[in-house]
């Protein structure tokens, strides 16, 4: 009987050493959880408190009260307000000493919940001309933004020690909301 005895004390003390490992080994990886937890649900309240506060002085999207009046092309007629864009654009290439190549109607900006009007000009010239030109453009009002931006280095001109440069550009504005829509 002894020995059935202290089998069985041997799988008790097996049992309890192995209890006693096992919580050991993972209380830590417990605290751990516990911690993250916490971090998480003050995380969460913090976003909460955020976007809250994002909401209350989120001005109305729908209307053009929320941007400034040197972003916003006058006019409510799309194909107006596509003519001044054209103006400046072309006016700045002028300006700047550029040649325009081609020039048209562009997509509209993307996700964007104010209406815009884009357009698209490919240009040739120098490296200082290109670079007056970016800059005449920057400094025009109504504001343009520019969605994408081409540029490459063309074959020298015999004769001529630099190398032009095509730029092909993407540009759109934010238009009145009040505009007819095409």
């Amino acid at each position: 009987m002894t020995g059935v005895l202290r089998q069985l004390v041997g799988l008790i003390v097996i049992g309890a050493l192995s209890a006693i490992v096992f919580i050991a080994i993972t209380s830590a990886s417990r605290f751990r959880l516990g911690a993250a937890t916490v971090e998480a649900e003050r995380v969460a309240k913090a976003e909460a408190a955020l976007l809250g506060r994002l909401n209350a002085s989120a001005p109305d999207q729908t209307s053009n009260a929320a941007l400034p009046d040197d972003l916003i092309w006058p006019g409510g007629d799309p194909a107006a307000i596509e003519i001044n864009i054209q103006q400046q654009i072309l006016d700045a290439a002028t300006e700047a000493g550029l040649q325009v190549m081609a020039f048209g109607a562009g997509p509209p900006a993307d996700g964007i919940i104010q209406p815009t009007i884009g357009y698209e000009v490919e240009l040739e010239g120098g490296h200082v001309e290109v670079a007056r030109f970016l800059s005449v453009l920057e400094e025009g009002r109504p504001s343009l933004a520019i969605k994408t931006l081409w540029m490459r280095q063309l074959p020298p001109i015999d004769g001529v020690v630099k190398s032009p440069i095509s730029l092909r550009m993407s540009a759109w504005g934010f238009r009145n909301a009040d505009a007819v829509s095409p």
